[in-house]
Parts: structure tokens; sequence; C-alpha cells
């Protein structure tokens, strides 16, 4: 009995981390296009 309870359960945790990764997700790539990245140029110095 114990066993036939622990798939539905494993099944919504499943789901609910998927849930989170694609809010993570979302989240990161709303704070990169809020950031005001400029183009880096740098100074080849090896001479």
């Amino acid at each position: 009995m114990l066993y036939k309870s622990a798939g539905p359960l494993l099944s919504l945790f499943k789901f609910n981390q998927s849930i989170k990764l694609k809010k993570r997700k979302t989240d990161i790539r709303s704070k990169v296009q809020k950031m005001d990245i400029q183009d880096a140029e740098f100074e080849d110095k090896s001479e």
C-alpha cells in the first residue's frame, strides 16, 4: 500500500521541481535583460 501511494507523490514532486526550475530560468533571464551590458574593449598587452 505504501508503494502504491509513493508513485503519485513522486510524480507530484517531479512536477513541482520542474515548475521551480522554469521559474528560476525565467527569473535569471529577466535579470539579464534588465542589466546594462556594454561591450568591453581589451588591449592586448602581450607585446
